[in-house]
């Protein structure tokens, strides 16, 4: 009998604070920024969305929030985290999120102080969609 062995690309599910850098954006476009990369931002209470389609990186730029483009960053009701409502950026450059995922590349451009998030290095979490079954 010959087993057909599928490989876990996902991680161990962590809920804790413990100062690491994280961003995650989930299949409704909501973004989930820990406290370490807010304070990497300088604590803003907005940011502007850019991307670059062709290494398709996206760039987080701190901005007063009464700018017309600018995205606020909420407070999570559940979690120590800022959330941002992502939907209307990652609908106008058709990007798709298909089910959780965590950015594994943040930094900050030192040019512009533009926080960089590739999503070409990313790790999925939770199931992927349709792999849902009856449970054994």
């Amino acid at each position: 009998m010959g087993l057909h062995m599928i490989e876990f690309r996902g991680a161990a599910g962590r809920r804790r604070s413990d100062g690491r850098k994280r961003v995650t954006m989930d299949v409704r476009n909501a973004m989930f920024l820990s406290m370490s990369v807010v304070e990497m931002l300088g604590s803003p209470e907005a940011v502007t969305f850019h991307y670059d389609p062709h290494k398709q990186i996206i760039g987080l730029t701190p901005a007063d929030p009464r700018r017309p483009n600018a995205f606020p960053l909420k407070q999570s009701e559940r979690f120590r985290v800022r959330l941002i409502q992502a939907r209307p950026f990652c609908k106008h450059f058709d990007i798709k999120v298909l089910r959780t995922i965590s950015f594994n590349t943040i930094e900050i451009d030192p040019e512009t102080g533009t926080l960089l998030l590739d999503l070409t290095d990313i790790t999925y979490s939770g199931r992927e969609p349709g792999s849902r079954k009856e449970k054994v």
